[in-house]
């Protein structure tokens, strides 16, 4: 049997490593933007779209699907996989990526297929890894997963938008060893703490992790690398920590800006394809813990003016991270006459018998008066972005 290189949510191969070459060495065109629906024809068109070093565009909203083509100039046919492997470490091709709108209005970013391989671990030493890819496959965090596991050969189980109940027996059934998801994944999928042996390697990405997260994760998985990573779709990965508090590294020191609290970075940090006289705004805002370590606090968006008050949402859902009975959250702000805004949160409950009155009155034992919310409602579930975020 063919080694599997792809499987979807339901376990079932969608391509072995010989259909791969096969459907590569076989296509006379490709579309420059593939959809993310169908993920065995979006593998495809991506791979060609690299193969014949042309521009694809990788789009997370919903769009009218494109009819576009890009006819082939000539025919891939590789004998096994280290032959692709070095076509797409060779490649030119330039990856158009939707960012996800988290500090504004989406907007595209241009980035290389030069960038990624650049930025990916490759060597003997991961060519056993197997991966669970729970990112959208056209944001910076699902691309990387991809890049990172195509170029060593390494299996790849979709698991993105994947029912929390059927998570830990396709991880256990594949075997699989690394893990890479959003905060409001792992929280989703902790409330029945799972065993899979095989995992050894975790990171959170793409929304601020707090430390009690990190712990949980920690003891779940006692043998495994707990990694919090801060990336960008502009720059990519930019902070590893293993713990809620990133450093700034001696040679990121000429590339890291600290402003107004506020984090930029260099351009080169970009791949090369932006402005060199334009700094990165990321539009995180920052917190000094001591002259060395920083956290991730938020968005502008994310800190409020309650009353005259600073509130920063992070340190609310801090709180509720830490109330066993909390399962999954959402914390926001609204537009009051009286006192400008106000603090709200929606509760997902681990048991039918937590309330909104008991949920603020534990709040209110350990936040200030201004932070508490003046509105508690318990939900069913939390809105999830395309991104795997929490919308707030």
């Amino acid at each position: 049997m063919n080694n599997w290189f792809f499987k979807d949510g339901q376990g079932e191969t969608l391509l072995d490593e010989q259909q791969l070459l096969r459907q590569i060495k076989e296509a006379n065109s490709f579309c420059p933007q593939p959809n993310p629906a169908d993920m065995e024809t979006f593998l495809l068109h991506l791979l060609l779209g690299i193969l014949q070093q042309e521009n694809v565009y990788l789009c997370h909203a919903k769009m009218p699907e494109s009819t576009a083509v890009v006819h082939l100039t000539k025919v891939f046919a590789f004998q096994n996989m280290a032959e692709l492997i070095d076509a797409v470490k060779q490649s030119k091709a330039v990856l158009h990526l939707q960012t996800s709108g988290t500090g504004g209005t989406p907007k595209f970013v241009r980035q290389t297929v030069q960038f990624f391989v650049n930025n990916s671990r490759q060597g003997a030493k991961y060519q056993a890894d197997r991966w669970a890819l729970c990112y959208h496959p056209c944001h910076m965090a699902g691309l990387q997963i991809l890049f990172q596991a195509l170029l060593n050969a390494n299996p790849i189980l979709y698991l993105f938008q994947q029912k929390t109940s059927k998570i830990s027996p396709l991880l256990h059934q594949n075997n699989i060893s690394h893990l890479s998801a959003t905060p409001t994944f792992f929280r989703m999928w902790l409330n029945t703490p799972p065993s899979i042996p095989s995992l050894q390697y975790l990171a959170c990405g793409g929304e601020r992790a707090d430390q009690t997260l990190i712990n949980r994760l920690k003891a779940c998985f006692p043998t495994a690398r707990i990694r919090n990573i801060f990336a960008t779709t502009e720059c990519g990965t930019v902070f590893v920590s293993d713990g809620e508090f990133f450093r700034i590294s001696k040679k990121q020191r000429h590339l890291v800006r600290i402003q107004n609290n506020e984090l930029h970075l260099h351009p080169s940090l970009a791949g090369g394809l932006a402005n060199a006289d334009n700094w990165h705004n990321t539009g995180d805002q920052i917190e000094w813990i001591d002259e060395a370590r920083f956290r991730i606090i938020g968005r502008r968006k994310d800190i409020l003016k309650v009353a005259g008050h600073k509130v920063v949402l992070s340190d609310i859902a801090h709180v509720l991270e830490q109330l066993p009975e909390v399962h999954n959250y959402r914390v926001f702000g609204r537009p009051n006459s009286i006192s400008g805004q106000i603090v709200c949160c929606d509760v997902v409950a681990r048991r039918a018998d937590c309330s909104s009155a008991s949920i603020r009155t534990k709040l209110r034992t350990r936040l200030q008066p201004y932070q508490c919310p003046r509105i508690v409602r318990i939900v069913d579930r939390i809105e999830i972005s395309t991104s795997g975020k929490t919308i707030r």
